[in-house]
């Protein structure tokens, strides 16, 4: 958030205006997204090699199992409560990659991108000479507003926001 030694970069928190803006979208896309995840087996990763239970995901959760094991899991996912989302997220697949994983890649990162390229756009329409002033710190022309805002680097913090709001959701 702080680009200079002169205070916060006001295109940064143009971004977190625009997640804030838009965090019921995201909470809609991340319950759309988990409603799924009940009836897909459920794995375990068992001295290396990933196992199915026979159980769904949703029946582990149900009888207050846990869904991750002791081999996997995000660190900044921490200890999760058995059966919540947090949990799923910290389970893995059939191919041994994280659920967490997937929600990243399906669920986050497009919805950051989008969210990046609206605060873009609305940069470019309403501070015309901070818009103009990034452009040329970045040697870009504008054309590409998914350019501009993979050269900014705008992505990366915003994605953590953007977990930390859905977990403050639904993680418990």
């Amino acid at each position: 958030m702080f680009d200079s030694d002169f205070g916060p970069d006001p295109l940064a928190l143009l971004t977190r205006e625009v997640l804030r803006e838009r965090t019921p979208a995201l909470i809609a896309e991340a319950c759309a997204w988990a409603v799924g995840l009940s009836d897909q087996p459920h794995h375990l990763r068992v001295r290396g090699r990933v196992v199915t239970t026979g159980l769904t995901i949703g029946a582990r959760a149900a009888t207050g199992q846990l869904l991750s094991g002791e081999e996997d899991g995000r660190l900044e996912l921490g200890d999760a409560r058995p059966g919540s989302f947090q949990d799923a997220l910290n389970s893995v697949t059939a191919d041994g990659t994280l659920i967490a994983e997937h929600f990243d890649r399906e669920v986050v990162e497009p919805f950051v991108l989008a969210t990046c390229v609206q605060a873009a756009e609305r940069a470019r329409d309403t501070r015309a000479a901070a818009w103009s002033e990034l452009l040329d710190e970045l040697g870009e022309d504008g054309a590409d507003l998914v350019e501009v805002v993979r050269v900014a680097e705008w992505e990366a913090p915003l994605r953590i926001d953007a977990e930390h709001l859905v977990l403050a959701a639904l993680g418990a």
